[in-house]
């Protein structure tokens, strides 16, 4: 736990002395506790962790199921990719491929589409589950933001705000690390909203 802790410590430290910086997603205003808003975050919170399960249990699910059907690993990959660009003519959207960092800026924008994150867990559970490597973290961030945000307008929450909480919410779920989540949520997006990053990581 301590040489990791003192790791990422030093690495922070590294890349701030060159200047380097995360994109800063801002949250707006932060609403003042209420039983209602306890209520609609949790309902919310339940949303995020199920959506991290699902993410996480499907991916395993593939993976076993490929490697039960199709002994070579190359063949799997080939496999995978070809179920991905076959979903990407059907559908006729790229809009999940690759990083996919627009989703990010619509997300707390307010104008990410209803099922993007359907969209973008869908198309990183084909990949990771053929067995492609990597491209983990960024997903789950997204999924998590575009979730929140299309909850926002149904529970009648400011559409920035319950994006940052999905962003951190999803990712907990899915990695079972609440009390990391908890803290990253408090650096990229301040104390102010602590408590609600704690709730919605539990």
């Amino acid at each position: 736990l301590f040489p990791s802790f003192f790791a990422g410590l030093f690495a922070n430290f590294v890349t701030e002395s060159f200047g380097v910086t995360h994109t800063h997603y801002p949250m707006g205003k932060i609403p003042t506790w209420s039983v209602e808003l306890f209520v609609k975050l949790f309902l919310a919170s339940i949303c995020f962790g199920l959506a991290g399960w699902v993410f996480s249990r499907s991916i395993v699910f593939l993976k076993k199921t490929y490697a039960n059907w199709f002994a070579n690993v190359y063949l799997r990959a080939f496999l995978g990719a070809s179920i991905v660009v076959l979903f990407v003519l059907i559908l006729n959207n790229q809009r999940y491929l690759g990083l996919s960092l627009p989703l990010l800026e619509d997300a707390f924008a307010g104008n990410a589409q209803p099922f993007d994150f359907v969209g973008k867990l869908f198309f990183t559970v084909l990949s990771l589950g053929a067995g492609f490597q990597g491209g983990e973290v960024t997903p789950l961030f997204e999924i998590g933001a575009t979730l929140g945000s299309s909850l926002a307008p149904l529970l009648h929450l400011s559409i920035p705000f319950l994006a940052g909480l999905g962003f951190i919410g999803v990712f907990s779920g899915a990695t079972n690390t609440p009390i990391a989540c908890f803290i990253m949520g408090i650096e990229l997006f301040g104390s102010e909203a602590a408590v609600y990053f704690f709730m919605v990581c539990l």
